[in-house]
């Protein structure tokens, strides 16, 4: 009788452990079926949520590309930047252009000056000799 209970706990833990080594085979095998698929879901997710962001901030500038595009429809606003930008008058207008002679910040260090009385094209060649001045000093 010894020997019979021997051989049927031997038969019970050698099927407990085949089924074990078929349950960890299974999880194993599932695992490598899974991870690639799961890794490129977790992918495309990342890849939606970037393309999402990308279109919100192109529907803004949409939106302002719209909004200054209906502001272009405005006869009022056309002729404010014509004004502003090209300096256009209305006829019987007079344009003025004030020039602060205080201003020395306009003129940038090394930057030629032309006196009044100097012709153009001496003034001119100034300003190409001032251009050439840091590359001689090189």
């Amino acid at each position: 009788m010894a020997g019979w209970r021997g051989r049927l706990e031997r038969a019970t833990t050698d099927r407990r452990m085949r089924h074990g080594a078929m349950i960890v085979g299974a999880l194993v095998l599932l695992a490598i079926i899974v991870g690639p698929t799961l890794k490129a879901y977790i992918g495309q997710k990342q890849q939606i949520s970037a393309l999402r962001e990308q279109v919100t901030a192109q529907e803004k500038v949409v939106d302002e590309l719209k909004a200054e595009q209906a502001r272009w429809q405005d006869p009022a606003y056309v002729e404010q930047q014509a004004r502003q930008r090209l300096k256009f008058v209305k006829v019987g207008e007079k344009a003025y252009t004030v020039l602060d002679p205080e201003d020395t910040q306009a003129i940038a260090p090394g930057m030629a000056q032309a006196s009044k009385d100097s012709a153009w094209y001496a003034t001119i060649w100034s300003s190409l000799e001032a251009a050439d001045a840091p590359a001689a000093a090189k």
